[in-house]
């Protein structure tokens, strides 16, 4: 076969490699290889660089191009949306631009369509599929939280879904949803969502669990326990995820990024949910939204009385 610069140029490098061998003059190559690249090993000197040249091309393992620097010619990069990219996810967050107690309102609409005045949900279908639409993602937006719970902690609602065990986790708050009541008696920015939670059992992580629910029901109404999650299976104690280190099984085990903050309540619970510029969101209410929800669980108050407190409370300008 005749070898021409075509040819050759066409030529995968592994197959044909030309390298040079004493020749000293300028011109290293016969014509029919063209503007070839080459291996050089005419001079002793340089022969050991060339003969790793010559092992790259071979095993092709030359260095790839290094990347391409910043456009001159490209529209700027808005660093402020750069750094609303949720890591977790790695997507942008959106923006809300419309205010919180109409996107509360829109999204009480879809879940509670036709309620007018109070109506109650009692059953596990029910509770799933109102609170999965009321609550459904996007609920963080870059330049606010638009849906709140009261109850005290007075917090932004970040997530909220269902588990396999039929429980609900909102945030890192474990609930056993019993029922829910859809409240709209005045105004689109006045409605809210009453949600009570029954007791559940202990994690076994602590001491003298029986006299700190006494004590805390007595001095707060309710009863709750925190801990860690590691890998969704193995329950260490608050402290040891604040330490984020326990151990498990006879070893010590560093718990990483794979433990979850866990709340567990041991006793009957409630609290609300609304937009954060409902008027609930109102320092001054939140001594009275307490009492009336200890009322709501200890005496079996009417949620019409909640209702008519919300109803007294002035618009907010949040």
């Amino acid at each position: 076969m005749i070898a021409t610069a075509e040819l050759l140029t066409e030529q995968d490098t592994n197959k044909f490699i030309p390298v040079v061998r004493n020749v000293t003059g300028h011109k290293k190559l016969p014509v029919f290889l063209g503007s070839r690249l080459y291996i050089d090993l005419s001079d002793a000197n340089n022969s050991e660089d060339e003969r790793i040249e010559l092992l790259k091309e071979i095993h092709k393992a030359r260095e790839g191009k290094p990347p391409i620097g910043i456009n001159p010619f490209a529209e700027p990069v808005d660093t402020k949306k750069e750094a609303l990219v949720d890591e977790e996810h790695k997507t942008v967050k959106p923006s809300l631009n419309v205010d919180s107690t109409v996107f509360f309102d829109e999204r009480f609409s879809s879940a509670f369509p036709g309620v007018r005045g109070v109506k109650w949900f009692t059953t596990q279908i029910d509770i799933k599929m109102r609170l999965g639409k009321l609550l459904e993602e996007p609920l963080d937006f870059n330049n606010t939280s638009p849906i709140w719970w009261w109850r005290g902690g007075n917090l932004h609602i970040h997530s909220f879904k269902s588990t396999d065990d039929g429980l609900f986790l909102m945030d890192w708050d474990e609930y056993k949803i019993t029922k829910i009541a859809a409240v709209n008696e005045g105004n689109y920015y006045q409605r809210f969502v009453y949600v009570e939670t029954d007791k559940m059992e202990p994690t076994g992580l602590y001491q003298n669990i029986e006299d700190r629910i006494a004590y805390w029901i007595e001095q707060h109404g309710y009863c709750s326990e925190e801990y860690g999650l590691y890998k969704g299976e193995t329950k260490v104690t608050r402290a040891e995820y604040d330490d984020n280190a326990a151990l498990i099984d006879g070893e010590l085990v560093k718990l990483g990024g794979d433990v979850e903050l866990r709340v567990r309540y041991l006793t009957s619970y409630n609290f609300v949910i609304a937009a954060h510029g409902s008027p609930i969101n109102n320092n001054s209410f939140d001594r009275k939204l307490e009492e009336l929800l200890n009322a709501m669980l200890r005496d079996g108050e009417s949620i019409d009385v909640l209702s008519r407190e919300v109803l007294k409370l002035p618009k907010s300008n949040r």
